[in-house]
């Protein structure tokens, strides 16, 4: 047989149903022409999204491949819990990527936080510099950018993030008067931020102490 790097370099003349093909002719081939095939991934509807998140979900040493990864779904989307329980899953078993570039409904930020079934608990993304959502900053992508330590460049959505809450609703309330609540975010995350782009008021938490460069709000300013 031949060497692996020799399959790998062959790998790179072929084109997607070529290299299907290729996988499917021999188990060590296979190895080679998914490291290809799964390298760039890029999905806009459900359907398609499920069946692609399935294999990354359930096959680790195939999601291991992907350096940049795609979803764009329509924001009137319903998504059932099953999808971001799958998604979640997929990102979990994902820590190589390097660009993560992701439009979902709005519901679906809990997808950030990795599954408690997963193998890989809270992975960590080292290789992850572009990461672009159109979600806003809450406790879910908060919880995933403290586990993004290299991402450089950083888009967030539009949507405003809850302000307030009712301190009644509060544990030891005593009375009705708002609070803010302010998504929690280790001071020591995203040391390498360079340019953001998203609403004022994710740049009020993001902007202190990291070494931005540019940034460009959707609207309102930053004092």
């Amino acid at each position: 047989p031949l060497p692996f790097d020799v399959l790998d370099a062959l790998c790179i003349f072929l084109d997607n149903n070529d290299l299907k093909s290729f996988a499917l002719s021999s188990p060590s081939f296979s190895t080679c022409a998914s490291k290809r095939l799964y390298r760039r991934i890029s999905l806009d509807s459900s359907p398609q999204a499920v069946r692609c998140l399935q294999t990354l979900a359930n096959r680790q040493h195939i999601a291991r491949h992907v350096r940049e990864f795609s979803l764009r779904l329509d924001h009137s989307t319903t998504l059932l819990k099953s999808f971001v329980t799958l998604l979640a899953r997929a990102l979990s078993n994902m820590p190589l990527l390097t660009s993560l570039d992701l439009v979902l409904p709005q519901a679906a930020s809990q997808a950030f936080v990795p599954p408690l079934s997963s193998s890989i608990k809270r992975p960590i993304y080292e290789r992850l510099v572009h990461f672009s959502c159109n979600l806003p900053l809450d406790g879910p992508i908060c919880n995933f950018l403290g586990r993004t330590p290299s991402v450089s460049e950083l888009h967030l959505g539009e949507y405003q993030t809850p302000t307030h809450v009712v301190a009644s609703d509060l544990p030891n309330s005593s009375n009705s008067a708002s609070q803010p609540i302010v998504p929690l975010l280790p001071p020591t995350a995203l040391p390498k931020l360079s340019a953001f782009w998203g609403p004022p008021d994710a740049a009020a938490v993001l902007v202190p102490g990291r070494p931005l460069e540019s940034v460009h709000l959707y609207y309102g300013k930053l004092s």
